[in-house]
């Protein structure tokens, strides 16, 4: 994969309704236009406790070489703090890249 591309991932937080869902992708893809970034996919954690397609989200960008992730937020890593950058942290390393915050001024 080029290097310009970057994938997304979200989980449907307590409260989080389709359109929520939809104005969360807008964001990470108005980040990612910014970066200039091309967001291919976005995976979306359906369950706010379940991390399953988290997974499958790193397998992904292993099997296609993608090296750049993007969350809305931390709190789609973890709700708490210190679980959320340590999460980040080991995601980067899962896939040897970086892990991008879209929204809330945290930046790489």
């Amino acid at each position: 994969m080029p290097d310009d591309v970057i994938v997304g991932y979200l989980r449907r937080l307590d409260g989080t309704d389709d359109n929520a869902v939809r104005q969360l992708v807008l964001a990470m893809r108005n980040f990612a236009d910014a970066k200039r970034l091309v967001l291919t996919m976005v995976f979306v954690e359906q369950e706010p406790g379940v991390t399953s397609t988290l997974g499958t989200m790193t397998r992904y960008c292993l099997r296609h070489g993608i090296r750049q992730v993007v969350v809305p937020s931390a709190l789609h890593l973890n709700r708490l703090p210190g679980l959320a950058a340590l999460s980040r942290e080991l995601l980067a390393q899962s896939i040897g890249g970086q892990v991008w915050i879209a929204t809330g001024g945290e930046d790489a």
